[in-house]
């Protein structure tokens, strides 16, 4: 049987706080669990004599930690969730024995809502994935590939997308899209073998769907992976939108396309930034973003000045980082 290696991303938890939640994740197999925090350093430790890693380090963005995750994997099997998800009883033998049926590379697991009493997140049978339109919507958890197939293509989460970068989401979906192009055998299952137990109320980048940061963001995101047929979706888009949010028809299409302006034109550029602990954080942005508002956004947040205050501001033609 193959055996499956639970991979959790997850920050600022002490080692405490991770045995703690090993009862809430109900782990019935090995676990790597990487923690973004201030030091960097690796532990281990037994529950119900299943393996725990955990991987300290003093790195930022939900991307890098993922790739942390893979590039560390052990198991034959890993398979992503997130540190607000529990896991399905008999999770490791449903995932190992699905693989061994389907002879596949990557499988994309169904999962239970959170406060919804069986209600699964897709309720589409189980079939193999040819076309990125049938998986548009995944996100990380659930998401699960062998750890030969994976390091063999070299295949990644882009550093580049995702907080705490510009564009603050959509690196998961570029990633299943990367797993397409590359002739992967992915399959969709149906079988659920985890529960979100939390939703967007608390996420770290999502405010609402009007939220400027979370269209512009959505408008690279759309360019990015539909390229040529932007052109013609990004009206059904911001249509969809326009019933999700209190913005106008034309708001949606303008932070839209001015997302997608940042595909088309804009390289991101790497920047260091050394903050007051002398760590040193590694950050993409548009370059024609004010540096100078950049960094007095980098020196607030990480002096604990004001927290979860990243946010976007559409100002004339520039968009500029600023602190609330």
């Amino acid at each position: 049987m193959l055996s499956v290696q639970i991979l959790i991303p997850t920050y600022n938890k002490s080692i405490d706080d991770i045995k703690k939640l090993c009862s809430f994740w109900n782990i019935e197999s090995d676990v790597l669990v990487s923690v973004q925090t201030d030091f960097d350093e690796q532990l281990n430790f037994n529950y119900k004599n299943y393996l725990v890693t955990v991987i300290f380090n003093k790195t930022r963005g939900v991307s890098v930690n993922r790739n942390i995750l893979i590039d560390n994997c052990t198991g034959d099997i890993g398979l992503f969730i997130d540190d607000d998800c529990s896991l399905v009883t008999g999770y490791s033998a449903k995932i190992s024995s699905f693989y061994e049926k389907y002879s596949c590379d990557c499988v994309c697991f169904n999962g239970f809502l959170p406060s919804k009493e069986n209600k699964v997140i897709h309720k589409q049978k189980t079939k193999r994935i040819c076309r990125f339109r049938d998986v548009s919507s995944v996100g990380a958890p659930g998401l699960s590939f062998k750890k030969d197939y994976l390091k063999s293509k070299k295949i990644r989460f882009d550093e580049m997308i995702g907080t705490p970068n510009f564009v603050v989401l959509g690196e998961d979906s570029f990633f299943v899209k990367n797993l397409i192009e590359n002739r992967c055998s992915f399959y969709r299952s149906n079988t659920p073998v985890f529960k979100i137990e939390d939703d967007l109320v608390n996420s770290s980048y999502f405010k609402s769907f009007g939220d400027y940061r979370f269209l512009i963001s959505k408008g690279y995101v759309y360019k990015k992976i539909y390229k040529e047929f932007f052109a013609c979706l990004k009206f059904l888009f911001a249509f969809k939108l326009t019933k999700k949010n209190n913005n106008k028809y034309l708001t949606n299409l303008k932070l839209i396309d001015l997302g997608a302006s940042l595909f088309k034109k804009t390289k991101f550029k790497k920047i260091i930034f050394m903050n007051s602990n002398q760590e040193t954080l590694t950050y993409y942005f548009a370059k024609y973003i004010n540096r100078d508002l950049f960094f007095e956004l980098l020196r607030k947040y990480y002096s604990g000045e004001n927290t979860n205050s990243i946010n976007l501001y559409l100002e004339s033609k520039d968009i500029s980082f600023v602190c609330k």
